[in-house]
């Protein structure tokens, strides 16, 4: 099916993303996606535990991001909050072992799987973790990630969770707390520690090459700073929103058959 919706050389008006939300922003639509796994746990408190490993191994070949996350969910059990809250680092450790995901190994995934676990026991769940990290004044999510990242990675250096002071645009966390924090047929909005306007557009190659097109940046860099400027520019017509459109704007990236061709 194809729509001749929107031109590239133009950002188009909120009338048409819209429209193109309305046409695109659909659960059918979803698969391949990591995504999906969300969906078939009912409890928030898993929702929230398999989504950050889900948009935390967003990286590489959908369908690799798809195998390698099932064979973590499978040595979770079907209550992967539960078990990542009581399991000693051993038990962790076994879970984790024979894993790999391009730079992930499992020793990697490990340690992180250990730092989930200790933010569940400490703050009760992974939501009131995040909202510690918010500040009064804070008009985006970005700061929040920043600390965030730090309390994900505590031992530094991590393939899952970038350095907290490396400037970088954190994609994969941002598209977590758009999975948490908007509510919608496609985001199942887990949390309600903040609200969907202070999120960041998750800056991939695709949402990248279509800020381009429409010149909402000049930047090379995909960093903090293009990030913040393309959340700024889709904010000026979604000021409640501004990542409204992540979705189904990148979905031809991953499924081109799923809503629309460019033209």
């Amino acid at each position: 099916m194809r729509h001749k919706l929107i031109r590239a050389g133009s950002m188009p008006d909120v009338r048409a993303l819209e429209r193109l939300y309305q046409l695109g922003n659909r659960r059918e639509f979803v698969h391949p996606d990591p995504l999906e796994t969300l969906y078939e746990y009912p409890h928030d408190e898993d929702r929230e535990a398999v989504g950050l490993i889900a948009a935390c191994l967003a990286y590489g070949r959908v369908a690799q991001i798809l195998r390698n996350l099932r064979f973590v969910l499978s040595s979770l059990g079907s209550h992967p909050a539960q078990f990542l809250r009581s399991a000693t680092a051993a038990e962790i450790k076994r879970a984790a072992a024979g894993f790999r995901h391009r730079f992930t190994d499992e020793a990697d995934l490990a340690h992180f799987l250990i730092a989930v676990g200790q933010l569940l026991r400490d703050f009760g769940s992974l939501e009131k973790s995040f909202s510690s990290c918010i500040c009064p004044g804070d008009t985006t999510t970005f700061p929040a990630v920043r600390k965030w990242a730090a309390m994900l990675a505590p031992r530094g250096r991590s393939s899952l969770v970038p350095d907290a002071d490396g400037g970088s645009a954190f994609k994969r966390l941002h598209l977590y707390l758009r999975w948490m924090l908007r509510k919608d047929d496609v985001d199942p909005g887990c949390w309600n520690c903040a609200p969907p306007s202070m999120l960041v557009m998750p800056l991939d190659t695709h949402m990248c090459q279509i800020a381009k097109s429409w010149r909402l940046t000049m930047r090379s860099s995909m960093d903090e700073t293009m990030a913040l400027e393309i959340t700024g520019r889709f904010r000026d017509v979604r000021p409640d929103d501004p990542v409204r459109y992540d979705f189904v704007l990148t979905r031809f990236g991953i499924n081109p058959g799923a809503t629309v061709h460019w033209v």
